[in-house]
């Protein structure tokens, strides 16, 4: 009887002791698979501020291309405008002056 105690006492350390270490392992997966979560969302983080960061520089070179575009037409509009003016001026004028003229009549 003292024999079948001393085995039963035996196994019963044996299974805490593998117990212990099922333990011990999924403590250390558990850590690995947090570690390796947070890795896996700072990259993401980092990836996503560079995408951010690459989709406005694209934005903001666009822009300023459009800009440059708007400033182009209206430096050509103005230049027709005074091409027109300088060409036609003498009749504006005529014609301004006589508006005002039947007007007043």
């Amino acid at each position: 009887m003292e024999e079948i105690i001393g085995r039963l006492s035996e196994i019963e350390s044996a299974a805490s002791a593998i117990m212990d270490e099922a333990g011990e392992k999924k403590k250390a997966m558990s850590d690995e698979l947090e570690r390796m979560k947070k890795e896996w969302s700072d990259n993401l983080e980092k990836q996503t501020q560079e995408k951010i960061e690459q989709l406005r520089k694209e934005m903001g070179a666009d822009i300023e291309n459009s800009l440059k575009l708007q400033k182009e037409k209206a430096k050509q509009y103005i230049k027709k405008m005074h091409e027109l003016y300088n060409e036609n001026h003498d009749s504006y004028v005529n014609s301004l002056f006589n508006e005002l003229i039947k007007v007043a009549l």
